[in-house]
């Protein structure tokens, strides 16, 4: 497509000087899609969120004090938790995919993705936001029968997700039993992460998929921004009773990706909202024709540029892909001046 910005008078070196920092921040707006690349496949760019590397720093640092259990296994358990990740963000994009949605990103963190696959027209949209928890129960048993085969007790398939002290013996067993058992136990952790009704875990996007369809766009988005706050507040308040930081952290981040959801939720499922009509306060006193007017050179200077329908769409479809923070500021002009030339219409 040829580049549109010159039409406008905008300068395309503008955004070309700042591309290094764009791969990273994109539009700087959306702090939730702050993310370095990692790897790329079958047209699945995956990205790391840019708390991942600071979350593991501060795990290594503090893996040095007494009551820890050491750099090495602390460097195992981050480690297979972000590999797991980044594997579940990219198979959970490439189902959707197959689905018939447009997912080129997947930006992962800790405890799943950023980026919900389900967006306006996709014909399934509950089977495509299931996709990472069918991920998670496919590859439970393949790891159970893998620690099972390197000799491991399979009492340690059964621990406490929030302190598994009891099953930490393991990690001075060989090095294999180790890895299989570190991977197994975040495994099952993110999938059970993955079942909370709140943003960014996936029973959120299942659930706005499943009453999108009965309620309508609104009244699915109003009820999922309830119900994700409700169970980030009980999880905040059983955190701090419970001295878990991890969790508090965990329950505080969840809160602010679910409002940050509901905003995107409300622009990508009500488009009309970028341009409302506005009616005339009489209707008996419509506009009059100006087509035999003369035009002035002062009126010449001042008419916008035309705006075509394939420049809008183009920009829109974007939107519905990577969310309204992808979009750079030459386009977000352009659907400035497509929303002032529909309300002059």
């Amino acid at each position: 497509m040829p580049d549109i910005r010159h039409q406008y008078g905008l300068d395309p070196r503008r955004d070309e000087s700042r591309v290094p920092l764009r791969r990273v921040l994109g539009a700087g707006e959306d702090p939730f899609a702050w993310s370095l690349p990692v790897f790329r496949m079958r047209r699945i760019q995956v990205r790391l969120h840019l708390l991942v590397p600071l979350w593991i720093a501060a795990e290594l640092l503090f893996s040095f004090a007494s009551d820890r259990i050491g750099p090495l296994h602390v460097s195992m358990a981050v480690g297979s938790l972000v590999v797991i990740a980044l594997m579940r963000e990219w198979m959970r994009a490439h189902a959707a995919r197959v689905m018939g949605a447009d997912k080129d990103t997947a930006i992962a963190w800790p405890l799943g993705g950023l980026t919900p696959v389900s967006r306006p027209g996709l014909p399934h949209p509950i089977a495509a936001e299931l996709g990472g928890i069918v991920f998670g129960v496919a590859v439970t048993p393949m790891l159970v029968a893998g620690l099972w085969a390197t000799g491991a007790d399979l009492q340690s398939l059964v621990f406490n997700p929030l302190s598994p002290r009891g099953a930490l013996a393991l990690l001075n067993s060989p090095w294999q039993v180790a890895a299989w058992w570190l991977f197994y136990a975040n495994t099952l952790i993110l999938l059970m992460n993955m079942l909370l009704p709140m943003y960014p875990f996936d029973a959120a996007g299942v659930l706005h998929a499943w009453m999108r369809q009965r309620l309508g766009a609104a009244r699915a988005n109003d009820a999922v921004l309830r119900c994700g706050l409700f169970a980030a507040i009980a999880m905040l308040v059983l955190a701090a009773t419970g001295g878990e930081t991890r969790l508090l952290a965990v329950s505080i981040f969840a809160a602010a990706a679910t409002l940050h959801q509901f905003r995107k939720n409300e622009f990508l499922y009500a488009p009309a909202r970028l341009a409302p009509e506005q009616p005339h306060t009489c209707p008996d006193e419509a506009p009059e024709p100006v087509g035999h007017v003369a035009s002035t050179g002062l009126a010449d200077a001042r008419t916008e540029p035309e705006v075509t329908d394939e420049d809008v769409d183009r920009v829109l479809a974007k939107i519905s892909r990577l969310g309204i923070a992808s979009i750079s500021t030459d386009e977000r002009t352009l659907l400035e001046r497509a929303t002032r030339i529909r309300r002059g219409s």
